[in-house]
């Protein structure tokens, strides 16, 4: 299940580049240049970095998952060079996740949102699987040349308000 997540973050990934724990303690997650924090009810554990050398250029992958019950929480985050994504407009970005979202079902909700002055994007859906239909709440922002996604699958019908409390607990950090 777990190669499932991964790659489903990773087909995300390479299509987007098409358009170019426990307890109430937040996990603090670095990067080189700077971080996040978010609130999770289990720990996330970091994957592997992945590098992807696209037409383009080389992409940093930096995933962190983790599965509790029916539920599977991911905060993922992208390094671009910052050349090659200031040519691609923000809404670009959003709108090719989207439809990659929408690949494996239907799209229930999306609103633009912002993060300290940044643009993200916020998106329900309710996705086809291999094994069931799920619940997806996804939260994204562009933050000069990262690209932060922060999401939870649930089964349908486990879908709850601790699902917003993960998405709502994703802070920048080093401002």
């Amino acid at each position: 299940m777990r190669r499932t997540h991964l790659l489903m973050i990773l087909v995300l990934f390479i299509l987007f580049l098409f358009a170019c724990g426990s307890g109430s303690k937040p996990q603090e997650i670095k990067t080189g240049t700077g971080g996040f924090s978010i609130e999770t009810p289990i720990t996330l554990k970091e994957e592997p970095t992945q590098i992807l050398d696209t037409s383009f250029c080389k992409v940093y992958v930096h995933l962190f998952s983790a599965d509790k019950g029916s539920k599977s929480y991911f905060a993922a985050y992208y390094d671009y060079p910052p050349d090659v994504i200031s040519k691609v407009a923000a809404d670009k970005i959003f709108d090719r996740h989207r439809d990659v979202m929408m690949s494996h079902g239907k799209l229930l909700n999306e609103k633009k949102i912002s993060l300290e002055g940044n643009p993200g994007r916020e998106l329900e859906v309710s996705a086809n699987m291999k094994d069931g239909v799920y619940l997806i709440k996804s939260r994204s922002f562009l933050v000069g040349n990262h690209f932060y996604d922060i999401l939870v699958r649930s089964s349908k019908n486990v879908s709850d308000s601790s699902d917003v409390k993960f998405l709502n607990s994703f802070k920048l950090l080093g401002k």
